[in-house]
């Protein structure tokens, strides 16, 4: 059983955006993410927020910056 089954729609999608945040050197355009989730560009930027919100603690190793 996969982790992704145990979590919400929103969270997949932000485990996912940082899964290939992690595979593409930390750089993603945002055109390719809509894409590559298949969202609307308002949902894009929930899970964009809700994942700077969450890593907030780590800020001084990592940011995350959209347009």
């Amino acid at each position: 059983m996969k982790i992704e089954h145990f979590l919400e729609k929103n969270e997949i999608r932000e485990v996912t955006i940082f899964k290939q945040l992690v595979l593409n050197g930390g750089i993603l355009s945002y055109a390719e993410m809509l894409d590559h989730l298949a969202v609307a560009k308002a949902s894009l930027d929930k899970d964009l927020e809700s994942i700077s919100f969450r890593i907030q603690p780590l800020a001084d190793q990592i940011q995350v910056h959209y347009e």
